[in-house]
């Protein structure tokens, strides 16, 4: 789930809104990872982006939430929860908690109905929360 980023890649920072940084060095970075960004501000086709001078790499604070907490105010977020794996597809499945589910966006050889704990950054594409997983760790 690491994104390996590698001189001219182009991470999207997202704080309540998004911007591009074309980065020029070597770093591994997870969702939810938190990067502080220093430089100019440029425009690159019709966009605005950062083009850094120095960028610190931070861990995010993880919350343990239970599945049926997950709502719109952890967005953006990074959480972890322990659910069973429910409706497994080829690249997603759902994480079922005692009250309530929310779709994983991840490609495990982890069989459906295995209890699994899943770290990750909770999102929103159109009416439907997920996580971004960073780490999925089998419990059972």
């Amino acid at each position: 789930n690491a994104i390996p980023v590698r001189n001219g890649t182009i991470v999207i920072l997202y704080n309540y809104s998004s911007i591009k940084v074309p980065v020029f060095q070597e770093m591994r970075i997870l969702p939810g990872d938190l990067l502080s960004v220093d430089g100019k501000i440029a425009r690159y086709r019709r966009e605005i982006e950062i083009l850094p001078e120095d960028i610190e790499l931070r861990y995010p604070e993880i919350s343990n939430m239970n599945i049926e907490d997950i709502t719109d105010i952890t967005v953006h977020r990074t959480i972890k929860a322990i659910g069973e794996i429910t409706e497994k597809k080829q690249n997603s499945f759902k994480l079922a908690g005692n009250n309530g589910s929310i779709h994983v966006f991840a490609n495990t050889g982890i069989e459906e109905n295995a209890i699994v704990e899943v770290e990750g950054l909770v999102e929103r594409y159109r009416s439907v929360l997920y996580i971004r997983p960073r780490n999925i760790t089998r419990l059972a």
